[in-house]
């Protein structure tokens, strides 16, 4: 008879790999099901995160609404934002942002459509309300609609950037590209990302 010392299946260094094909079903029936868990999770998840958009907007137009009618001018609040720091609990800084987010809304309808609806969450709207005008909205919700917040935040960032840059006299810029060479990479930088 032969005897079996040293078999592929049954190696020193991995153990024994034979194969179980009833536990190697169990395994891919659990994986399925578990990719099946966490995409009804995922759906779930995406699913109130755009509910989530559609009542921030509520609460930001309505903090607009509130402000329009001074309904926060009451003894001893000196300004809206105190007001919502006191009434709502919402720090002083972000208070800030969103009355600011509330009033730039009114001027900017297919960002304020979006973020009624849900597609954009609040932080990308905060962030394009920065640079947001009637001309770039749509570049700024292109960009919303299929990057991340950070991604859109950064984007910001460097318009914010350029603009300050853009807005300087010929001397200046002359001066800034002598003394500070990182306006201008960004501005060529963003202009490359276009």
């Amino acid at each position: 008879m032969f005897e079996e010392t040293s078999s592929p299946l049954n190696d020193p260094i991995c153990g024994d790999v034979s194969t179980d094909y009833t536990s190697l079903d169990q395994q891919l029936r659990l994986n399925r099901q578990r990719r099946a868990h966490c995409a009804s999770l995922e759906l779930e998840l995406t699913r109130l995160a755009g509910h989530i958009n559609a009542i921030n907007y509520q609460f930001i137009k309505l903090l607009a609404e509130f402000d329009e009618h001074g309904g926060w001018q009451v003894d001893g609040v000196k300004t809206f934002a105190h007001w919502l720091n006191w009434k709502c609990g919402i720090g002083a800084l972000a208070a800030r942002e969103k009355i600011r987010v509330a009033q730039a809304l009114n001027d900017l309808p297919l960002i304020n459509e979006s973020f009624r609806s849900g597609e954009i969450s609040y932080s990308k709207v905060r962030a394009m309300t920065r640079v947001a005008t009637t001309d770039n909205e749509s570049l700024l919700l292109t960009i919303a609609e299929h990057g991340t917040a950070q991604h859109v935040e950064q984007t910001v960032r460097k318009y914010r950037r350029v603009g300050h840059w853009m807005t300087r006299t010929d001397k200046d810029r002359k001066s800034t590209r002598l003394n500070s060479s990182h306006v201008v990479i960004s501005y060529a930088v963003f202009c490359l990302k276009k």
